[in-house]
């Protein structure tokens, strides 16, 4: 699955700090389909092991790790995402691509 790239990744108070920017992103969120939005949230109630690539920063990354959570805020989407690197929040029209780890 891919998603078209248009966002930005960030991170809440009380998670690790991994700003891009030093700010939350003010760009235009661009809404995912609704089948891939079904398989981000089937991989955080199956609690599965999976690969993303996001963007970060314009540059993208590639980590393994678990779907915390799918969630909606200020006009956007975001997952949490828990890897041994430590959790983030990354907007949904960041995530390039997820897989099964």
């Amino acid at each position: 699955m891919v998603a078209e790239v248009v966002g930005t990744v960030y991170v809440s108070k009380g998670w690790r700090e991994r700003v891009a920017g030093g700010e939350m992103d003010q760009e235009h969120y661009e809404p995912i389909s609704c089948d891939y939005h079904d398989e981000l949230e089937a991989a955080a109630m199956q609690k599965k092991d999976v690969e993303l690539e996001f963007d970060l920063e314009g540059v993208p990354q590639r980590d393994r790790g678990k779907i915390a959570d799918v969630y909606s805020s200020n006009g956007a989407e975001y997952v949490r995402f828990v890897s041994s690197r430590g959790p983030l929040e990354i907007r949904l029209d960041r995530i390039i691509s997820m897989r099964d780890a």
